[in-house]
């Protein structure tokens, strides 16, 4: 399973060999499995015009979705799904 993400244009931040931040743009989407004590919950899928994930220690703390009202969406499905299950997977 992975983690994916993709868009017109992708920015990343690396400040001292550090992963800190992921910026997307243009028909942003986003993929990822929610982890929480080392036990993976689901998958969230999240689309909008533009995808900011920030990153501490390596791994991914908040993740915002900014788009025009009403052109963003989400959608969260528990473990045991996989991403080609989600229905508006690209």
């Amino acid at each position: 399973a992975f983690d994916r993400i993709s868009g017109e244009e992708i920015r990343i931040d690396i400040i001292e060999d550090s992963l800190r931040k992921i910026e997307v743009f243009e028909q942003a989407m986003s993929i990822y499995h929610v982890i929480e004590e080392d036990v993976v919950q689901g998958i969230n899928q999240v689309m909008g015009d533009e995808i900011e994930i920030i990153f501490e220690a390596g791994k991914p703390r908040f993740v915002n979705v900014r788009s025009k009202p009403g052109y963003s969406r989400g959608q969260f499905s528990p473990a045991g799904k996989k991403a080609g299950d989600l229905k508006w997977n690209r």
